[in-house]
């Protein structure tokens, strides 16, 4: 049998490499008799697309212990590669000592490292030390602006772009804008659509739903994009990146109906596809919905994620369903491996105080392990189940925790008055009216905001909970 060449080794390590068979492909780069700089990036930039930086770098390190010299493309995996800013650093520093910082593409990518690590400082002083800048440059760092929440800065930049006939530099605006939630993102792209050059691609269209899907006013404009991509693409079914984003537009919006009818017409659905519609029903207080959903979900055989349960959660909370609402939450470790998060636990304080089990709720909130900890929500949700089962002293416990978490809110200060006030027990009342007048916290007249402008409470998946609601009505409710 004819001996293999380095050329048909790499070639079959491709294969396995672009397959995702990374096991394999691990197993013929070990079998390659004299590895050549091909053989290594193949496996580094597997290893960076997986997201397998740590393995990654091993293997960059690897290579020059090897004797084989790194070039750009080693670089550019290596980048990708790096999970922390000391990773970022070294492979910055190894970028230096080979002499291809000076290349723009290189170059390039540490702009973008930088960014993804949250270092705008870093990315920026690696773009002013470029002596030689492409348009892919200044949209790389018109990217890290966007994204990382610099949208003043962002907005700057956009106008000193040497040329803005590029719909990547028009992209990162709109989708750093509907990141953000700033209605900006589709000011913008009214702009880019009414300009038409550059014309608007379907990483625009994406941007441009997930910014609609904020607000539900922005329904009409989202059916517009709708309408226009029905009537310009050329295939008969929208790829399922974009259906999906239509789906989480309709749903979020409030158009279940269409983002259902979208759902059920996508021959291939993703779980971010399963995810959408189903936060949408439970955004929307359909919680039987959401569950028959997550039904077909299994049957379909598509794995949940702890997005999934957070919808699922939610609308066993709805539902006021304590027994199927703690199977779940059970499934989520022991069934499909995930470590319950920050919302799930908030799901589960609203469901038990839902259930009339506030001192179960209450228990869950002190047990919420590390690196949890209990928030404005959790505290809200309790002190709503307090008030509804008359739990007088816990309430105050539960108030005391909201104002150490803001103590320039008056919100917490009306509801323990108003649950007093509910218990008869008057003195109390006028003791905590007494503090806040003590502490410049006064009551606005109902429509001034006060409150309700300055209280803000997260909705947790579905329609946020009966104690949640409680909550709100009592803090922008005038006292008797």
């Amino acid at each position: 049998m004819e001996e293999r060449n380095i050329y048909s080794w790499n070639l079959l390590l491709t294969a396995y490499a672009h397959n995702e068979d990374y096991p394999r492909a691990k197993l013929v780069f070990d079998q390659i008799p004299a590895r050549d700089e091909v053989s290594w990036n193949i496996l580094i930039a597997a290893y960076a697309r997986r997201g397998h930086g740590d393995g990654a770098l091993l293997l960059l390190a690897l290579m020059d212990l090897d004797g084989v010299r790194a070039n750009q493309f080693t670089f550019l995996s290596a980048l990708e590669a790096c999970e922390s800013i000391r990773q970022g650093r070294i492979v910055h520093g190894l970028v230096a000592e080979s002499g291809m910082e000076d290349l723009v593409i290189v170059s390039t990518a540490i702009v973008t490292m930088y960014g993804n690590l949250g270092r705008v400082d870093s990315a920026k002083q690696t773009f002013d030390r470029m002596p030689h800048k492409n348009v892919i440059t200044w949209n790389a760092m018109l990217a890290v602006y966007a994204q990382s929440g610099y949208l003043d800065e962002a907005k700057l930049f956009f106008e000193l772009l040497p040329s803005k006939d590029n719909t990547a530099s028009w992209n990162s605006m709109i989708s750093g804008y509907a990141q953000h939630g700033n209605e900006e993102a589709i000011h913008l792209f009214r702009l880019m659509d009414l300009a038409s050059d550059p014309a608007p691609n379907r990483i625009t269209f994406i941007s441009a739903l997930n910014a609609c899907a904020c607000w539900s006013w922005a329904l009409i404009v989202g059916k517009a994009i709708h309408d226009h991509l029905v009537a310009t693409t050329k295939v008969a079914v929208l790829d399922v990146t974009v259906a999906t984003s239509l789906v989480n537009m309709y749903g979020k919006c409030g158009d279940l109906d269409q983002a259902r009818e979208i759902f059920n017409a996508m021959p291939a659905k993703g779980f971010v596809t399963w995810n959408a519609m189903l936060a949408a029903y439970a955004q929307h207080g359909h919680a039987a919905s959401a569950l028959d959903l997550f039904h077909l979900m299994n049957l379909d055989g598509v794995t949940a994620d702890d997005i999934t349960f957070t919808s699922v959660l939610a609308a066993c909370s709805h539902l006021g369903s304590l027994s199927r609402g703690l199977s779940y939450f059970a499934d989520i470790a022991q069934s499909f491996s995930i470590a319950p998060t920050c919302e799930h636990y908030l799901c589960m304080i609203d469901l038990l105080g839902r259930a009339g089990q506030a001192e179960e709720a209450a228990d869950l909130v002190h047990a919420m392990p590390m690196p949890f900890e209990p928030d404005a929500r959790a505290w809200g949700s309790l002190l709503g189940s307090f008030r509804i089962h008359r739990a007088v002293e816990n309430a105050a416990v539960a108030a005391q925790r909201l104002h150490d978490l803001d103590p320039q809110s008056a919100a917490s200060h009306i509801v323990l008055s108003n649950i007093y006030a509910a218990a008869g027990k008057m003195e109390d009342r006028e003791l905590v009216r007494s503090r806040m007048k003590e502490m410049g916290l006064t009551r606005k007249a109902r429509g001034e905001g006060g409150i309700g402008g300055n209280w803000k409470l997260q909705r947790m998946g579905g329609d946020g909970g009966q104690q949640m609601a409680a909550f709100l009505e009592l803090m922008t409710s005038e006292e008797s």
